[in-house]
């Protein structure tokens, strides 16, 4: 018999939040899973079957504000149950920690690497002017490290103003991390790069679902041994580990992250940096020539 099906579309946030539902027993004796992407281009070839729509009592979907607010194209809509409920999961980025995020002249997507070697969720925008100023890598890189980024930047401005878009991106939301965020981000890491939340927020952010009313509707059963095994599932699986951008000391430093240490290292492209060898790796490439 057709299991009622539980629907992700969006990006890998919902992907990752149907994989921890999923990976649930409890869950999966009830539901199916299903997880498409957020382009509805993309699905010109791999539709949403009408059977799965029509199966659907809930779907999961991360929207941007710069999306519409559902993410199924007008053919989906018809075939969708019409008893479907969704939860809406804001666009989590959080750029306070790396506030020199801009984009690389220097990237350009690799058959190996789909996002390029520079995306800009990686990107120092005072290490490309380094580039562009000084010829050899050691000049580079000591320059860098004499520059104050506190005279670049007013980073409790900045900080604030990505407060404040937090809570603007959360209205109207059924998600919402932006006040547990404020209050334990210097205390806890939770993320890895802007838009990858880490372990514990995941694991925060999954058991605001299942403490939804709307997830209630659907699923009636005991929350508090499902919200324990989601909280384990997330530290098994170490959600986003596989990337993550290292510190800046200054700008670790200036925000008081008490998790952070100097010598901290960092899981990014395949290896393992401390923040001088990532840094240095960045600034080896030259810009390209105009």
């Amino acid at each position: 018999m057709s299991k009622p099906v539980i629907l992700a579309v969006g990006t890998c946030i919902s992907e990752k939040s149907l994989q921890g539902l999923q990976a649930q027993a409890e869950l999966e004796e009830t539901f199916d899973f299903a997880f498409f992407n957020h382009n509805i281009s993309d699905r010109t070839e791999n539709p949403i079957s009408s059977d799965l729509l029509s199966r659907t009592v809930l779907s999961i979907q991360d929207i941007g504000p710069w999306q519409a607010e559902t993410l199924f194209n007008e053919a989906e809509k018809l075939h969708l149950n019409s008893d479907a409920i969704q939860i809406s999961i804001p666009a989590l980025h959080f750029n306070s920690m790396w506030p020199l995020l801009t984009t690389d002249p220097r990237n350009k997507p690799l058959p190996e690497l789909r996002w390029g070697r520079y995306p800009n969720s990686w990107t120092d925008r005072i290490a490309l002017e380094m580039v562009e100023t000084y010829p050899t890598v050691e000049e580079r890189v000591a320059a860098y490290l004499a520059r104050d980024v506190t005279q670049v930047m007013n980073l409790d401005r900045f900080h604030e103003m990505q407060l404040v878009n937090m809570a603007m991106r959360e209205e109207g939301y059924d998600v919402r991390v932006g006040s547990y965020l404020a209050a334990r981000f210097r205390d806890e890491r939770l993320f890895f790069v802007h838009h990858h939340p880490s372990s514990r927020m995941f694991s925060y952010m999954l058991s605001q679902i299942l403490m939804s009313p709307k997830f209630r509707h659907v699923y009636r059963k005991n929350l508090g041994s499902l919200t324990r095994s989601l909280t384990e599932w997330c530290e098994a699986a170490q959600i986003f580990a596989d990337e993550q951008l290292p510190l800046h000391p200054q700008v670790a430093r200036a925000m008081d992250l008490r998790w952070w240490s100097e010598d901290m290292v960092y899981r990014l492209s395949g290896r393992d940096w401390t923040f001088l060898e990532w840094i240095t790796y960045y600034m080896t490439e030259d810009l390209p020539q105009t």
